[in-house]
């Protein structure tokens, strides 16, 4: 092969390296309707380093922690409501009670407006940005620019806002706007990594607000704000997979990244649970959550944890603990807490202390209890069932009877408390109503 033509092949073999090694994002790798993407939100991580821009960039944001979430459905626009104000959009971007509608070309993606449906008024919100939002210019690369101002005007009933002061808010929206695709190289998060291009979004906010009290429109204020957001986007995320905000005093105001790519029919787990107090202090944990949680965090209170779906501990000692389950699935994740009493004061100490007698167990109707209770001293007792709800309490003031043939039959915990709140004893008693 002749130089000349060896330098061709090769200069020709190091281009096409080079393109397959660039990220372009297309109005293709965009999410299509039916799509649900969760993201999860980071508000405790502080001091993240973005990097410099520039090609051949490594991120490591695998160490972020979510503390919470919310989900991203993309929706066809046929019967939805609002849909008739935006009739040039293709689809619409629902997240909580707020739709937003976009229009998709080969060249670009355009956010049209809103419409926010609420329950405070009768009324709903609508926001229509004129001229609109550009969101994407396709193909996307490293090095492309977009400059543009957008906004909107808007006016809503001024009991949300105001609570009744004003009759109308109307609010004046301009955004100067600067786009840059400043990056591009490989990013990590605690999802996945990926291969992506960064946006450097800049956003100069300018807001315009005034009230009508009695007919007549009062300037209330024009506020100006700067802002900046770091981007991700991805091909395999099908858009953005990770942004990091930072206010107009430059500190980071949150963090942002995709975790799932689901369906619309794909709910958020709801956590529940139950529990059983066995001998001394030994608890049996049973998850009852919905919504096919795969991942589950319990935290005993006392330092101890565990990832089973239904778990048992056993307590060093005898107190009142707050016991948390965290439920995930790729849809979100829920959290919910109870209280629970490690219980290692048995009856026959009960029995030892205050000459403590309940019977007949099992019972049928009626229980009764006696004790001889120190006059100084004021103790309670409470029964809970099988899940640790609480059924009855009642002061304990030596020979009494509970009446318990309406109680549901099943195994009951009874804890003596003093005043204080601080156990004294426990046992357990069979109701059997059936």
């Amino acid at each position: 092969m002749e130089p000349f033509s060896r330098l061709l092949f090769l200069g020709l073999l190091m281009l096409t390296n080079l393109l397959q090694g660039q990220v372009v994002i297309t109005n293709q790798d965009l999410p299509q309707a039916g799509d649900q993407l969760i993201f999860f939100q980071d508000s405790t991580s502080v001091d993240l380093d973005v990097g410099p821009a520039g090609e051949g960039q490594v991120w490591d944001f695998s160490n972020l922690m979510a503390n919470d979430f919310y989900a991203n459905r993309i929706l066809t626009t046929e019967g939805l409501e609002g849909a008739e104000l935006f009739p040039e959009a293709d689809f619409a971007l629902q997240v909580d009670s707020a739709f937003f509608f976009a229009k998709l070309t080969d060249q670009s993606l355009i956010n049209l407006g809103a419409f926010f449906s609420t329950d405070l008024i009768d009324t709903n919100f609508v926001v229509t940005f004129d001229p609109p939002q550009t969101v994407l210019e396709f193909p996307v690369t490293f090095g492309d620019t977009i400059a543009q101002t957008y906004g909107f005007e808007g006016t809503i009933d001024g009991i949300v806002f105001s609570d009744g002061l004003l009759d109308s808010l109307n609010l004046v929206r301009t955004v100067v706007e600067t786009i840059i695709v400043d990056a591009a190289g490989s990013v990590t998060t605690p999802t996945a990594t990926y291969e992506s291009l960064r946006l450097r979004i800049n956003s100069e906010v300018t807001d315009s607000i005034s009230g009508q009290a009695f007919g007549v429109w009062i300037p209330i204020t024009n506020l100006v704000t700067a802002t900046e957001e770091y981007r991700w986007l991805a091909k395999e995320g099908k858009g953005n997979v990770l942004s990091i905000f930072f206010d107009d005093l430059g500190d980071q105001a949150g963090v942002d990244w995709l975790n799932a790519i689901t369906t619309n029919d794909v709910a958020a787990p709801s956590a529940q649970f139950s529990f059983e107090m066995q001998d001394g202090q030994m608890v049996v944990f049973t998850d009852e959550s919905a919504n096919n949680p795969t991942s589950w965090l319990w935290d005993f209170g006392d330092g101890n944890s565990s990832t089973e779906q239904s778990p048992t501990h056993t307590y060093a000692t005898a107190d009142t603990f707050e016991v948390c389950l965290q439920v995930t699935n790729e849809a979100g994740f829920n959290t919910i807490c109870r209280t629970v009493e490690s219980l290692t004061t048995s009856s026959k100490e009960l029995q030892r202390l205050y000459g403590f007698q309940m019977f007949p167990n099992p019972v049928k109707s009626h229980l009764h209890m006696q004790l001889a209770v120190p006059q100084e001293e004021r103790l309670f007792v409470r029964f809970s069932d099988f899940s640790g709800r609480v059924h009855h309490r009642q002061r304990l003031t030596g020979s009494q009877v509970i009446d318990v043939s309406k109680w549901p039959a099943g195994l009951y915990t009874y804890s003596v408390y003093a005043e204080a709140g601080h156990l004294v004893g426990s046992g357990k008693v069979l109701i059997d109503t059936e």
